[in-house]
C-alpha cells in the first residue's frame, strides 16, 4: 500500500488492487451477523456495534449483512417443551437460503410423532426430589414425554403437574392396569390409575388381561374404561406374546367390544415380533384403533422363559434382532401419528445411571421416527 500526496491523493494498493476498509469478505460479513441474529444472547452494546459496522461496509456487503441480521430467528422452545439445549438440525442450511431469498419446502418425516420414555431405568423414585431428577434426565435426553407408573409417581401426585411443567414434559400414559377375575381389586386399581392420569394429564392408561376374555371380564373392563374416561384418558390394551390376546386381531376384538372412543390398542415392538401378529395385520390395523407404540429391541432368545426374555433381555433400538426399520416405516408411510414410548427392559441396562439410560434410549430411538436425526449407531455408542 502506498500514499499519493496532493489534491485528489490518498492511499492505494500496489498493482491496482482493490479492497474495502473492513477487510471482510461477503461470507465473513454474513457469518458475523448470523451470530447476532435477533434471538441470540448478545448484549445491546454488541448489537449497536454491529449496526455501526453495517453502515461502514461497502454497499454489496451491507445488503447481505442486513439480510443476515433480519432474516433469521431461532425459537428455542417447541410446542409445550422446555428450552432447546442443542442447535436445531438443518439450521445452517435454512439460514443460508433465507439470506439468499430462496424458497424452502418443509415436510415431516412422521406427522406429530413424539417420543416418551417408559419405566425401564434402574433408578428408584422414592421422593419428590427423586422424581425431579428422573424427569430432568428424561427432558435433557430430548424426550417430549414420559410414561409413569404408580410406583414412580404414586407418592408424588400433588407435585406431579409442577414437576412436569418444570421440565417441559407431557405424560403420554400411566401404567398399568392388570385385569384379573377379582372385580373389586381391578376397579380400585382403575380408580388409582385414573387419578394419576388426571393429575399428569396422561392420554392413556395401559392395561393387560390376566384372565380369560369372557362376557364377565369384558363387562369389568368396560367399567374400568368408564372410570378412566371420566379422568380424561383412554384405556390402551397391551397384547403380550403369549395368551389369547397375543395378536392384533385378537386385541382389536376386545377394543371394538368396549368401543374405540374408550379403548385402543398399544403395540409393543417386542410383543408384536415375538407374538402371533403379522405384518399384514399391522398394515390393516385401523389407525383410529392404534393408541400408541412401545418401542424397543430384543436380543436373540436364549430360553423359553417368556417373562425372563420380556423383563431382562430387551435392548436399545438397533442393538437387537427386531426389524424396527420396517415397523416404523410401515406406520409412518400409513400416516400414523402419536406417542412412541421407549420401553427398554434389560437387567444389564438397569445398571446405568438414569441420565445415561435416558440419553441412550433417545439417541437410539429418534432415528427411526424423527426427521433430521442421525442414522442409528452401532452397539456400544
Amino acid at each position: 500500500m502506498c500514499d499519493e500526496r496532493g489534491r485528489g491523493g490518498g492511499w492505494r494498493l500496489l498493482g491496482g488492487g482493490r479492497t474495502d476498509l473492513s477487510g471482510l469478505t461477503a461470507g465473513e460479513a454474513r457469518a458475523l451477523f448470523l451470530v447476532a441474529e435477533p434471538a441470540a444472547a448478545v448484549s445491546r452494546e454488541v448489537r449497536r456495534a454491529l449496526r455501526k459496522l453495517v453502515r461502514a461496509l461497502p454497499e454489496p456487503l451491507r445488503e447481505r449483512a442486513e439480510a443476515s441480521a433480519a432474516a433469521v430467528t431461532i425459537d428455542n422452545g417447541g410446542w409445550g417443551s422446555a428450552r432447546r439445549v442443542t442447535r436445531p438440525v438443518h439450521l445452517d442450511a435454512l439460514q443460508a437460503v433465507a439470506v439468499e431469498g430462496q424458497k424452502v419446502r418443509l415436510g415431516y418425516r412422521g406427522p406429530m410423532t413424539r417420543l416418551a420414555l417408559a419405566p425401564g431405568a434402574g433408578f428408584q423414585v422414592g421422593s419428590d426430589g427423586d422424581l425431579d431428577r428422573y424427569l430432568g434426565a428424561v427432558a435433557a435426553a430430548g424426550f417430549e414425554g414420559v410414561s409413569l407408573s404408580l410406583q414412580q409417581a404414586g407418592a408424588c401426585v400433588s407435585m406431579l403437574p409442577t414437576l412436569l411443567a418444570r421440565h417441559g414434559l407431557r405424560c403420554s400414559d400411566v401404567l398399568s392396569l392388570a385385569v384379573t377375575r377379582h372385580d373389586d381389586e381391578v376397579l380400585a386399581a382403575a380408580r388409582g390409575l385414573a387419578g394419576l392420569a388426571e393429575a399428569a394429564g396422561a392420554e392413556f392408561v395401559l392395561s393387560l388381561f390376566f384372565t380369560r376374555v369372557s362376557e364377565e371380564s369384558l363387562d369389568r373392563y368396560g367399567r374400568c374404561a368408564d372410570i378412566v374416561a371420566a379422568a380424561g384418558a383412554k384405556l390402551a390394551l397391551e397384547m403380550p406374546p403369549i395368551g389369547e390376546l397375543d395378536s392384533i386381531t385378537a386385541a382389536l376384538g376386545v377394543v371394538d367390544a368396549i368401543g374405540r372412543d374408550r379403548c385402543c390398542i398399544m403395540v409393543d415392538t417386542f410383543h408384536f415380533s415375538r407374538g402371533s401378529s403379522t405384518w399384514e395385520e399391522l398394515r390393516a390395523l385401523p389407525l383410529d384403533a392404534l393408541g400408541y407404540v412401545q418401542f424397543d429391541d430384543a436380543l436373540p432368545a436364549i430360553t423359553d422363559d417368556v417373562m425372563f426374555e420380556t423383563m431382562d433381555r430387551r435392548a436399545m433400538p438397533g442393538d437387537g434382532e427386531l426389524d424396527l426399520h420396517r415397523f416404523s416405516d410401515l406406520l409412518i408411510e400409513r400416516g400414523w401419528s402419536g406417542w412412541v414410548s421407549v420401553e427398554v427392559l434389560s437387567a444389564e441396562l438397569r445398571e446405568l445411571e438414569v441420565e445415561e439410560f435416558a440419553r441412550r434410549a433417545y439417541a437410539t430411538s429418534a432415528p427411526y421416527w424423527l426427521a433430521g436425526s442421525a442414522e442409528a449407531a452401532s452397539p456400544g455408542r
